[in-house]
Parts: C-alpha cells; sequence; structure tokens
C-alpha cells in the first residue's frame, strides 16, 4: 500500500454496529506489533521521522529515521525505532530501542574524533547473524568481520573485488547495489517485530533478534487510537510523522506468542474500498480511512476538474 498525502488508516476500540469481535482491553497485556514495508528515498521522507504503526497520547510505535551522520552518496533511511513512554516516579519519560546509525556512530569519522563508533554489541552481533543468514554459502570470519564494517558501520576496510570466492565476490557486489538503490542498509524490504513480553520488548529485524530492554512501567495506551502511517493526525504538526512510502503488511497479536487465535488484526492492504483496507485476521478490526481536510479539498477540487458540470433547466 502506498501512502502519501497524509493518509493513514485507524482502527476504533469498537466498529459502527460493534461488529469486531476483539478490543482494546486485548492488548493491555503482551503483544506483538509487527510491520513490513521498504524504505523511503531520502528525497520522499516528509519529516525527519515517520510513523509506520502506533497509539496515540505519548506515542508509541514502529518508527523510521533518516540517518544523517552518512556522507551524500552513503545516505541510507532505514533505521528504525520502537519507542514508547513510561513512568519514572510522577514524571513521564521516553525510551526507545534503536536500530541503525546516530550521530557520531561512522566508524571513520569518529575514529578521526576519538569518540567510540560502535553503537551497542547487539548492532555488531545482528549483522554477522544476517549476513550469515543471506550468503549463498559458507563464508571466511574475516570477510564476515569486513562486510559488518563496510555495510553497517560504512567503513570500508574490505575492498569488494578482492573477495576470492566469485560467488560470494557477486553476491556483495550485488547486494551492495541494492542496498545504495533502495537507499536502505538491508535490502529493498525491511519487516520489524516487536515483542511484549510481561516488562520486557524484544525487536526483530527481518526475522533476526536485534534486542531486548525492560519497558518499565508503560503510560496507559489501553484507549489510544490504533494508527498506520502517522503517530497521531491530532497533535501538533512536528508531532504528526506522517509516512511517505509503501507499508506491505501489518499485523497486531494480542499475545507474546504468533498464533492465528491470537490475530488482533492483519493488514495485507489487497483487499481495501474508498474508506477502509479490510482486516484479514477475520476480527473484524478494519482499518479506516483518514484524510487531512487538505487532502479532502484537493480531491474535490480535482473531482470537480472532471466531472461533467450540472444541468440548470
Amino acid at each position: 500500500m502506498i501512502i502519501t498525502n497524509k493518509k493513514s488508516y485507524y482502527v476504533k476500540n469498537e466498529t459502527r454496529n460493534n461488529t469486531n469481535t476483539k478490543k482494546y482491553n486485548l492488548l493491555n497485556g503482551d503483544f506483538i506489533y509487527e510491520a513490513t514495508y521498504k524504505p523511503t528515498p531520502k528525497e520522499d521522507f516528509s519529516s525527519d521521522e515517520q510513523c509506520l504503526m502506533g497509539r496515540t497520547g505519548y506515542n508509541m510505535g514502529i518508527f523510521t529515521q533518516k540517518t544523517s551522520t552518512l556522507n551524500e552518496e552513503d545516505s541510507v533511511v532505514s533505521s528504525v525505532k520502537w519507542c514508547w513512554f513510561k513512568h519514572i516516579g510522577e514524571e513521564i519519560h521516553y525510551d526507545d530501542i534503536y536500530f541503525g546509525l546516530k550521530d557520531d556512530h561512522n566508524v571513520s569519522s569518529a575514529l578521526e574524533r576519538g569518540i567510540e563508533p560502535f553503537p551497542n554489541a547487539e548492532y555488531t552481533v545482528w549483522w554477522i547473524n544476517y549476513i550469515k543468514k543471506i550468503v549463498p554459502k559458507n563464508i571466511d570470519e574475516t570477510i564476515v568481520m569486513g562486510l559488518v564494517n563496510r555495510w553497517a558501520f560504512f567503513y570500508n576496510n574490505l575492498d569488494l573485488q578482492t573477495i576470492k570466492d566469485k560467488e560470494i565476490r557477486e553476491w556483495a557486489i550485488n547486494f551492495e547495489k541494492l542496498r545504495k538503490e533502495s537507499q536502505s542498509y538491508i535490502g529493498e524490504v525491511v519487516k520489524v517485530k516487536i515483542v511484549k513480553t510481561k516488562h520486557t520488548f524484544t525487536m526483530y529485524i527481518n526475522d533476526i533478534f536485534y534486542k531486548e530492554k525492560e519497558c518499565g512501567k508503560l503510560y496507559d495506551y489501553s484507549n489510544q487510537t490504533i494508527f498506520i502511517g502517522v503517530a497521531n493526525p491530532y497533535s501538533f504538526e512536528e508531532n504528526k510523522f506522517w509516512f511517505n512510502g509503501e507499508i506491505l503488511e501489518v499485523k497486531i497479536y494480542h499475545n507474546s506468542i504468533e498464533t492465528d487465535d491470537n490475530l488482533y488484526l492483519w493488514f495485507d492492504f489487497e483487499r481495501n474500498s474508498k474508506f477502509k483496507t479490510f482486516d484479514k485476521s477475520g476480527n473484524g478490526n478494519h482499518g479506516e480511512l483518514y484524510e487531512t481536510e487538505e487532502f479532502k479539498y484537493e480531491k474535490h477540487i480535482e473531482f470537480n476538474k472532471i466531472a461533467r458540470p450540472a444541468k440548470i433547466v
């Protein structure tokens, strides 16, 4: 589903005539949020952050971010994070799990300034596991670490042309070409999965474990609206975080175990009407189209350009 022009979908707690069989209360305990998308080219980013899916109030959801620390020719935009708000005493604090590079994490530039370049051990371990998963054959550990430095940290200490094995060399060259074309760390399609179990959030990127973190005492999201393609369209402009790009699939489970019975909603965006995208889970939690007044006006103008004028008699 291509989402542009400040368009999004929202999921009500109760649908008209109360036809949905599962309500928000099922998401108060353990859950899974999962989104599969194609990274947005940097020139099409609506803002520095974009929300794939989440809940309103103090934002909780999956966001993509521009990567600003890289040279222009290396720039990618597939940094992704899961963020939430939690209570610490009487105050509410922000927290997140972040995948990608932040300021001062580019290896070559950080080393020049005497700064520790590696964001966390989990990031390096994820890259090692990812490369071993997608490489077409067994690969030497030295080559693996060279590719990790090159692809994860943009430290080009490994010349791909020097890889002796022809199959691995051609694979690495083609993968790097795909990265540049898609402006993505990990290729054309990214799948993000967040699993909440008791007091912990766990992030998986493309079905590979990345990191887990204590969630603390969560802000009360029990009545906060679920949105796809925006964080909160009713908020101030800088806090809306419209998504501009292609979302392929969204799933929410009301349990930390992925089974059909635990599905809360499932959008593959293949069955749509003018006003909604249909829930494939069978629970009736359809996504209703949200459009800004500005976009509605633009559609009205376009319609009037092609509509036949009314006949006055």
